[in-house]
């Protein structure tokens, strides 16, 4: 049958020895179309580590890493240097290029933390095996419970007059979803703008979150939920918001996430705070936050994510698939994982990264439709990679030389 004769292949691809005998290391820049504001900063670039496996049998993944400091500890420097530690070691000339677990055991007794790091390296080895097996990743993990999502869109930093009008002209786009990016400390200009929202005529039509990027000191965010207690009170059944997104700092305690969670009308939705398998155990186990944010990026791949996503399942916590300033490697690895996630916020999520560039080094966005992303039918991670934009958009780094790992 057609079936038998496609296990046998898998076996036998399966079977079949794999090493990796390539590695090339890109760091690129590219920016973005306008100028993003957040709480910590503005930013007018999004800036990438591409990570290019390839293997004996000439399959080449692609891993992605995106270091976004403050927001992340690990830095486009970091990421480089300890890459560049462990591909020779443990990745170039590695003679089971299918096996992900066992090179993460691998990875294990290298390295500590680096997450970004295990993220860009998981995710091409995922590319790696998909392409082995002539399967999109989604099948490898379960497979799609949906073949297409809603694109959330963010906005930065802007007054409730700016909210109003941008969000009208995206939803002519088909966009439905909207994420407020809030100023540091703003509690006041925040209520006025989810009031502004909730008072003009949306409907339901509209979901609308915000997210304060750590920006509030525990104060301030006592004083943020409070003031959306008593707006939701007088709103009744009109007033719309889905979760509050990382209120305070990373370092704010468990307990104090359980305090502002209980006192505030909305789930809120941890995300620079749930990175480790440790983080997900603590915050579900105490009911800090009924949301997760997970970036496959920051919480070391598909494979960290999809036990995380698997711990908040457990507790009945939902998850919104969020992004960083990321190209499209990272945006189709988490696209795979997501549409087979059956815990996912209502709305929209965050695959809308590649159409905020001026430019991407990948095919992604030819997916993204009148605000809905669909899955792409190649195997793998599914997307194309332009080895050319890549050349174009790299940054010189390694004496002018992109870093460049073979085996001799």
């Amino acid at each position: 049958s057609e079936t038998g004769r496609t296990m046998q292949g898998s076996s036998q691809a399966l079977g079949a020895t794999s090493s990796i005998v390539q590695a090339k290391i890109f760091r690129i820049q590219i920016p973005l179309q306008k100028p993003y504001t957040v709480s910590y900063g503005t930013f007018n670039t999004a800036n990438v580590i591409l990570l290019r496996l390839e293997t004996n049998t000439g399959i080449v993944g692609w891993g992605e890493a995106d270091p976004l400091p403050p927001f992340t500890q690990e830095t486009a420097a970091s990421i480089m240097s300890v890459l560049k530690e462990v591909l020779p070691g443990v990745i170039v000339g590695n003679k089971n290029a299918t096996c992900i677990n066992g090179i993460h055991r691998m990875l294990d007794e290298r390295i500590s933390g680096n997450l970004m790091v295990r993220g860009a390296i998981d995710m091409a080895l995922w590319d790696i095996l998909g392409k082995t097996l002539g399967a999109p990743v989604c099948q490898l993990l379960g497979g799609a419970i949906r073949r297409s999502m809603p694109i959330l869109w963010p906005f930065g930093v802007q007054t409730p007059a700016e909210d109003v009008a941008a969000i009208k002209e995206k939803l002519k786009q088909g966009f439905a979803t909207f994420m407020l990016k809030l100023g540091k400390g703003d509690v006041n200009n925040t209520v006025a703008r989810v009031q502004a929202i909730n008072k003009t005529d949306f409907g339901q039509q509209v979901h609308l979150n915000v997210d304060a990027n750590q920006g509030y000191t525990l104060a301030q965010a006592n004083q943020l939920v409070s003031k959306l207690a008593d707006l939701s009170s007088t709103l009744g059944e009109n007033f719309n918001l889905s979760f509050v997104e990382q209120p305070v700092t990373h370092s704010c305690s468990v307990a104090n996430w359980q305090s502002l969670q209980a006192k505030s009308p909305v789930p809120l939705s941890a995300d620079e705070s749930i990175q480790t398998l440790q983080d997900a155990k603590d915050f579900a186990v105490s009911g800090a936050a009924g949301v997760f944010s997970l970036k496959v990026s920051k919480c070391g791949g598909l494979t960290n994510s999809r036990e995380i996503a698997k711990i908040a399942e457990l507790f009945n916590i939902q998850l919104l698939c969020n992004s960083m300033l990321e190209g499209g490697v990272t945006q189709a690895a988490s696209l795979q994982l997501a549409c087979t996630l059956p815990n996912l916020v209502e709305g929209g999520h965050c695959f809308m990264s590649t159409l905020r560039m001026a430019d991407d080094v990948t095919n992604f966005s030819s997916f993204c439709v009148d605000g809905q992303v669909s899955l792409p039918p190649a195997p793998g991670l599914g997307v194309e990679v332009d080895e050319g934009k890549v050349a174009k958009y790299c940054v010189e780094v390694d004496e002018g030389k992109v870093a460049k790992y073979c085996v001799e």
